[in-house]
């Protein structure tokens, strides 16, 4: 089976052998007691043939990363709904943001940059990997596993001839899930002596409402909404101004909580902005047959509202900002390197005169002994000849 695309829906589960086709159009038998859990929902299915053929270079996978970017507090209600952690919106975001050079299947290097693993730093310091997915499937774990072991390998420490890694915290976010897509997974490492098994989490964006991401503050997961609607309802609400409405009516009271949010001074002017953009961004993507609901949205959400001129100013305060930054680390630095330096000079020479004291004071002392011995010799001798003639007197 595993060189062939089989359309699952078509096989048979029975015990009894099946038929189907491959990519070519070519039969091909699945033997009796061979197949297990391989029925995959015909909408599940259509939806997958539809964003392929929609959507080539996933860009759901630049919707994330620009959140990811731009909006780097909105994960930490995301990591403490699925890692069931603590941390607070005071905590600080943290990307390593490393590029890693690795060898492709062919020899030729590539490079890799595991921009979806961050730290989040407050009362505890920990590390996560978290990965968005379209496709109800499972090939995630291939990349999981190689993202893991490059943030592994480079928080690696070596020391007495151990190399100490640490795997950070794994998860996966299905935008996309059947009834099939499991929910937790793993990654098994066999050692020639024992073996490691690794933890990957899984959230579904289809088990949360909309009144789960505004109670659970996952305002990250607003631009994905739309995900929730299966082809057949989109194509439905195209057609129905009522149906319709309802997804407008979501998308009304997304807009509405985070202007209340906004108001309140516990979110940004640019955080909104950018969710309301990337929802109108994904409403297109993922609707563009369906005229309607995307313009239902889009008109609900209040159209493209980032200007672009005010994100570059953002993003060049930034970057000025993070070099001013490094430049004031820089002369702190220095200044705190010709400080040490000075100390170090000023014990150094405290060091000399105190050595030199000590051999002026031993030397003084080795004089002093002479002396007395000498006077004590005067005395003696003194004694030997004064003394006979005081005691005849």
């Amino acid at each position: 089976m595993e060189g062939a695309s089989i359309d699952y829906k078509m096989i048979r589960t029975d015990g009894t052998a099946g038929v189907t086709k491959d990519k070519n159009g070519l039969e091909c038998t699945v033997e009796k007691g061979i197949v297990t859990e391989v029925l995959v929902e015909t909408e599940a299915n259509a939806g997958r043939k539809q964003e392929k053929s929609e959507n080539v270079g996933d860009p759901y996978d630049d919707v994330y990363r620009t959140l990811l970017d731009d909006c780097p507090q909105l994960l930490i209600p995301l990591v403490n709904e699925i890692f069931h952690e603590e941390f607070t919106k005071d905590d600080e975001v943290v990307f390593a943001k490393d590029i890693h050079m690795i060898k492709g299947q062919e020899g030729e290097p590539s490079k890799r940059m595991t921009d979806s693993s961050f730290e989040i730093v407050g009362i505890v310091r920990k590390r996560f990997l978290v990965e968005e997915q379209t496709r109800p499937d499972t090939s995630i774990l291939n990349r999981l596993f190689e993202y893991a072991m490059l943030v592994a390998r480079s928080s690696g420490v070596n020391k007495d001839n151990v190399l100490k890694v640490e795997f950070p915290n794994c998860a996966v976010l299905f935008l996309r899930s059947t009834k099939y897509t499991p929910d937790k997974m793993q990654i098994e490492i066999k050692t020639p002596l024992d073996k490691a098994l690794v933890d990957v989490l899984v959230m579904k964006l289809k088990d949360y409402t909309l009144d789960d991401m505004i109670s659970r503050e996952l305002l990250i997961l607003f631009p994905f909404y739309l995900f929730r609607f299966s082809e057949r309802t989109l194509r439905k609400c195209n057609e129905d101004e009522e149906q319709l409405e309802v997804i407008k009516s979501d998308y009304r009271r997304m807009r509405e909580h985070m202007g209340q949010l906004t108001d309140k001074g516990e979110l940004s002017e640019f955080y909104r902005h950018t969710i309301i953009y990337l929802c109108n961004f994904v409403a297109g993507n993922l609707a563009r047959r369906y005229k309607n609901v995307v313009k239902g949205v889009q008109s609900v959400m209040g159209g493209q509202v980032i200007e672009t001129d005010a994100k570059k100013i953002l993003n060049d305060g930034i970057r000025k900002g993070k070099l001013e930054g490094r430049l004031e680390g820089k002369r702190e630095e220095s200044v705190n390197t010709e400080r040490e330096r000075r100390r170090a000079e000023a014990a150094e020479q405290r060091a000399i005169v105190a050595e030199q004291k000590a051999t002026a004071a031993e030397q003084t002392v080795s004089v002093l002994q002479k002396e007395l011995h000498t006077l004590r010799q005067q005395f003696d001798d003194l004694v030997r000849v004064q003394g006979p003639k005081l005691a005849n007197q």
